[in-house]
């Protein structure tokens, strides 16, 4: 009995811990879905595409507050770009009506960017 309780101790303290560490996770993750994103991430991108193609697309949305065309370390296109639209509303109407929209023959993927807000 007295080992039977000595390992059910560590279970709950070791599951109160874990507990704990899940609630905490599942409360950042609501906080993060709170907080209205208005940054996109685009993938799939012809590498030929400019700024200024994704910005003429983009505002066909809304307002857009800047695009970063990613590149590697040699400075060659990645097919990867974060797009800033200046409100959450806005990046929300892009996401949808601009999902797998074909850019150049490519369907372009988006997602809301969880590196930035």
């Amino acid at each position: 009995a007295r080992g039977h309780r000595g390992r059910g101790g560590r279970g709950a303290r070791g599951g109160g811990g874990t507990a704990r560490g899940a609630s905490e996770n599942a409360n950042s993750r609501a906080a993060d879905a709170e907080v209205p994103k208005s940054s996109l991430f685009l993938r799939n991108l012809p590498y030929s595409v400019s700024a200024s193609e994704l910005r003429v697309l983009f505002e066909s949305c809304g307002r857009v507050d800047s695009i970063r065309l990613l590149s590697d370390a040699e400075g060659r296109p990645m097919g990867l770009a974060r797009v800033r639209m200046e409100s959450a509303e806005e990046a929300n109407k892009a996401l949808k009506r601009l999902a797998s929209h074909n850019l150049d023959g490519r369907a372009l993927q988006i997602s809301f960017d969880n590196r930035a807000s």
